[in-house]
Protein backbone atom coordinates (compact mmCIF):
# COMPACT_ATOMS: atom_id res chain seq x y z
CA UNK A 1 0.00 0.00 0.00
CA UNK A 2 2.56 2.20 1.00
CA UNK A 3 4.16 1.46 -2.57
CA UNK A 4 1.24 2.37 -4.43
CA UNK A 5 0.70 5.71 -2.39
CA UNK A 6 4.89 6.47 -3.60
CA UNK A 7 3.75 6.20 -7.34
CA UNK A 8 0.70 7.78 -6.97
CA UNK A 9 2.39 10.75 -5.59
CA UNK A 10 5.48 10.84 -7.71
CA UNK A 11 3.23 10.65 -10.49
CA UNK A 12 0.81 12.95 -9.45
CA UNK A 13 3.60 15.82 -8.48
CA UNK A 14 5.61 15.51 -11.74
CA UNK A 15 2.67 15.58 -13.91
CA UNK A 16 1.92 18.03 -17.03
CA UNK A 17 0.40 21.01 -16.50
CA UNK A 18 -2.44 22.57 -18.79
CA UNK A 19 -3.17 26.32 -18.57
CA UNK A 20 -6.12 27.52 -19.90
CA UNK A 21 -7.83 30.81 -20.17
CA UNK A 22 -10.81 30.93 -22.89
CA UNK A 23 -8.92 29.85 -26.43
CA UNK A 24 -5.67 30.36 -25.20
CA UNK A 25 -3.96 27.12 -23.83
CA UNK A 26 -0.94 26.61 -22.32
CA UNK A 27 1.15 23.00 -21.65
CA UNK A 28 3.93 22.29 -19.43
CA UNK A 29 5.49 19.35 -19.53
CA UNK A 30 7.23 17.87 -16.45
CA UNK A 31 10.83 18.10 -16.35
CA UNK A 32 11.03 19.63 -20.54
CA UNK A 33 9.27 23.25 -20.15
CA UNK A 34 10.95 26.05 -19.63
CA UNK A 35 9.06 29.43 -18.32
CA UNK A 36 9.66 32.75 -16.93
CA UNK A 37 6.85 34.27 -15.15
CA UNK A 38 5.30 38.00 -15.40
CA UNK A 39 8.42 40.54 -16.59
CA UNK A 40 11.09 38.46 -14.81
CA UNK A 41 14.33 37.44 -16.84
CA UNK A 42 14.71 34.39 -14.61
CA UNK A 43 13.71 31.12 -16.33
CA UNK A 44 12.58 28.44 -14.91
CA UNK A 45 11.90 24.22 -16.16
CA UNK A 46 8.90 23.42 -14.80
CA UNK A 47 8.78 20.26 -12.42
CA UNK A 48 5.57 20.26 -10.29
CA UNK A 49 2.34 22.01 -9.48
CA UNK A 50 1.13 21.60 -5.99
CA UNK A 51 -1.57 23.60 -3.59
CA UNK A 52 -0.97 26.47 -6.07
CA UNK A 53 2.46 26.69 -6.19
CA UNK A 54 4.26 25.59 -9.02
CA UNK A 55 8.04 23.79 -8.14
CA UNK A 56 7.21 24.92 -4.83
CA UNK A 57 8.06 28.31 -4.77
CA UNK A 58 5.60 29.84 -7.40
CA UNK A 59 2.40 30.98 -6.48
CA UNK A 60 -0.22 31.26 -8.94
CA UNK A 61 -2.06 33.66 -7.24
CA UNK A 62 1.38 36.64 -8.13
CA UNK A 63 1.40 35.56 -11.93
CA UNK A 64 0.20 38.15 -14.37
CA UNK A 65 2.19 36.95 -17.73
CA UNK A 66 3.31 33.67 -18.27
CA UNK A 67 6.10 32.88 -20.99
CA UNK A 68 6.72 29.72 -22.64
CA UNK A 69 10.00 29.38 -23.44
CA UNK A 70 11.50 27.25 -26.65
CA UNK A 71 14.70 27.04 -28.40
CA UNK A 72 14.79 25.43 -31.82
CA UNK A 73 18.39 23.58 -31.50
CA UNK A 74 16.91 20.57 -31.94
CA UNK A 75 14.85 21.21 -34.88
CA UNK A 76 17.94 23.34 -36.59
CA UNK A 77 19.97 20.26 -36.16
CA UNK A 78 17.91 17.97 -37.51
CA UNK A 79 16.69 19.51 -40.59
CA UNK A 80 20.93 20.33 -41.59
CA UNK A 81 21.13 16.95 -40.48
CA UNK A 82 18.95 15.46 -43.07
CA UNK A 83 19.61 18.17 -45.55
CA UNK A 84 23.54 17.35 -45.54
CA UNK A 85 22.82 13.44 -45.45
CA UNK A 86 20.81 13.66 -48.33
CA UNK A 87 23.43 16.52 -50.36
CA UNK A 88 26.11 13.51 -49.71
CA UNK A 89 24.66 10.63 -50.58
CA UNK A 90 23.97 12.56 -53.97
CA UNK A 91 27.45 13.87 -54.03
CA UNK A 92 29.73 12.74 -56.87
CA UNK A 93 32.85 13.31 -58.60
CA UNK A 94 31.60 15.17 -62.34
CA UNK A 95 34.90 16.40 -62.86
CA UNK A 96 38.53 14.94 -64.68
CA UNK A 97 39.70 15.24 -60.93
CA UNK A 98 41.38 12.47 -59.61
CA UNK A 99 39.05 12.21 -56.36
CA UNK A 100 36.97 8.82 -56.30
CA UNK A 101 33.46 9.62 -55.44
CA UNK A 102 33.31 7.50 -51.55
CA UNK A 103 36.05 10.14 -50.90
CA UNK A 104 33.84 13.17 -52.15
CA UNK A 105 31.09 11.61 -50.16
CA UNK A 106 32.88 11.18 -47.15
CA UNK A 107 34.09 14.85 -46.83
CA UNK A 108 30.57 16.47 -47.83
CA UNK A 109 29.29 14.20 -44.35
CA UNK A 110 32.19 15.40 -42.61
CA UNK A 111 31.42 19.06 -43.77
CA UNK A 112 27.17 19.04 -43.68
CA UNK A 113 27.95 17.66 -40.09
CA UNK A 114 29.97 20.29 -39.20
CA UNK A 115 26.93 22.44 -40.71
CA UNK A 116 24.19 20.67 -38.44
CA UNK A 117 26.19 21.38 -35.63
CA UNK A 118 26.77 24.75 -35.97
CA UNK A 119 22.97 25.29 -36.76
CA UNK A 120 22.37 23.62 -34.31
CA UNK A 121 24.05 25.97 -31.77
CA UNK A 122 22.39 28.91 -33.36
CA UNK A 123 19.10 27.49 -32.75
CA UNK A 124 20.08 26.76 -29.15
CA UNK A 125 20.99 30.51 -28.23
CA UNK A 126 17.57 31.44 -30.42
CA UNK A 127 15.05 31.81 -27.94
CA UNK A 128 11.22 31.97 -28.78
CA UNK A 129 8.61 33.57 -25.98
CA UNK A 130 5.40 32.58 -26.25
CA UNK A 131 3.39 34.51 -23.82
CA UNK A 132 -0.44 33.68 -22.16
CA UNK A 133 -2.15 36.11 -20.03
CA UNK A 134 -3.78 34.88 -16.93
CA UNK A 135 -7.25 36.39 -15.72
CA UNK A 136 -8.39 36.24 -12.29
CA UNK A 137 -9.99 39.44 -11.62
CA UNK A 138 -12.95 40.28 -13.32
CA UNK A 139 -14.26 37.24 -14.95
CA UNK A 140 -17.52 37.51 -17.27
CA UNK A 141 -17.62 33.91 -16.88
CA UNK A 142 -16.32 30.63 -15.63
CA UNK A 143 -14.52 29.93 -19.07
CA UNK A 144 -12.49 33.18 -19.01
CA UNK A 145 -10.86 32.83 -15.82
CA UNK A 146 -7.88 30.86 -15.79
CA UNK A 147 -7.82 27.36 -15.15
CA UNK A 148 -4.93 25.27 -13.97
CA UNK A 149 -5.13 21.35 -14.95
CA UNK A 150 -2.80 18.53 -13.73
CA UNK A 151 -2.78 16.35 -16.73
CA UNK A 152 -1.38 12.69 -16.50
CA UNK A 153 -0.61 10.91 -19.87
CA UNK A 154 -3.01 12.86 -21.64
CA UNK A 155 -5.91 13.20 -18.94
CA UNK A 156 -7.35 15.59 -16.85
CA UNK A 157 -6.48 14.70 -13.38
CA UNK A 158 -6.76 18.12 -11.19
CA UNK A 159 -8.43 21.40 -11.85
CA UNK A 160 -7.57 24.29 -9.73
CA UNK A 161 -8.94 28.11 -9.65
Amino acid sequence: MKKLFLILLITYSFADLKIKTENDELILKAGKSCFSVNDSKESHIYESFDSGLINGNISIDTIKTINKIENMGFEFFSTTMLVGLFMSSNAKNTGNAPLDSQFVQTVSFIMFSGLAILAGGIGYLTKIKEEHKVIYDNCKNESSCTNWIILDQSKELTQTQ
